[in-house]
């Protein structure tokens, strides 16, 4: 029987999430917390990266994807 990975932040697994990863951590009922969108506007801009983005905020890269794919 193959096992699920549970993301340890949001605590669901990637079964659980199926084709709504692909469609947003907003149909899940959460929001991206406030310190997302402070750094968001740099990432969006170009003038951070992704890992930066995520150093800056400490917010996984896991869990940034699923918000960005929620905007």
């Amino acid at each position: 029987m193959a096992q699920h990975t549970i993301d340890q932040e949001t605590g669901i697994s990637q079964k659980q999430l199926g084709n709504d990863y692909l469609l947003g951590f907003r149909q899940l009922g959460k929001e991206p917390p406030k310190v997302f969108w402070q750094y968001y506007d740099l990432y969006r801009r170009g003038k951070i990266t992704i890992d930066e983005f995520r150093s800056l905020s400490g917010i996984s890269v896991s869990l940034l994807s699923m918000y960005l794919c929620s905007i």
